[in-house]
């Protein structure tokens, strides 16, 4: 189960946890903890972790990780890109399934992974990577954890159009009665919604795991 004090090797076993604390992303880059003549002590990698995301190099983001475990007071300035970002969200905004595993396996934090505190799933779905949603919620993230703004996966998948990412969510157990019971007045319920923006499949779906439940039932069949 990817929990925020654990998260999970693909196979069972656990990911690499050492120095773990060193990759919480809540600081500006800027900022380190450490006085000016500290960080000028420090030799602070010369390859972008982001870049090296982005293009896929593997040795040059294991190089700068061992560089890290030696010297953690460099973590944050590597870690945060100009927009605030983690490598992590460099990863999933660039279709890096790949990386996304690498970073887990290496230990960076999928609960937040902006200054915004936004999560790995929420922005997965901002971007339609399902393959990457598939692989979370797999791995045991948490189908139903609120990022940005405490909004849950199946908000932001709703706000976003993202028909097959709800789909996928139901089909991981998402719970989408509690959306439906806290959504606000005017708001849609998610039958509402699948039908008004033609999405079949997340009718599909709900007659497929709830049919023998009248009420879903009935609600399809009367919209």
């Amino acid at each position: 189960m990817l929990t925020e004090n654990n998260f999970h090797h693909h196979n069972g076993g656990s990911v690499v946890s050492q120095h773990r604390i060193h990759y919480a992303p809540y600081q500006h880059p800027s900022y380190s903890g450490k006085s000016t003549q500290q960080q000028n002590d420090v030799q602070i990698p010369k390859i972008d972790l982001h870049q090296a995301v982005r293009t896929n190099d593997v040795s040059s983001i294991i190089r700068i990780h061992s560089r890290l475990r030696q010297q953690p007071t460099v973590a944050d300035t590597c870690l945060l890109d100009s927009n605030g970002h983690t490598p992590l969200y460099t990863a999933i905004a660039n279709g890096r399934l790949a990386m996304v595993d690498l970073l887990l396996h290496l230990g960076h934090n999928p609960y937040c992974i902006s200054v915004a505190r936004e999560s790995a799933l929420n922005v997965a779905i901002g971007y339609g990577r399902l393959d990457i949603i598939d692989y979370l919620l797999s791995r045991g993230f948490p189908v139903d954890y609120a990022g940005f703004e405490n909004k849950t996966p199946l908000e932001r998948a709703i706000e976003c159009n993202q028909g097959l990412v709800v789909v996928t969510l139901l089909k991981h157990g998402v719970d989408w009665r509690h959306y439906d019971e806290q959504r606000k007045t005017g708001d849609t319920s998610l039958i509402e919604w699948a039908l008004a923006h033609e999405h079949p499949q997340v009718l599909g779906v709900l007659i497929d795991l709830y049919g023998d439940d009248e009420s879903v039932f009935n609600q399809i069949g009367m919209l």
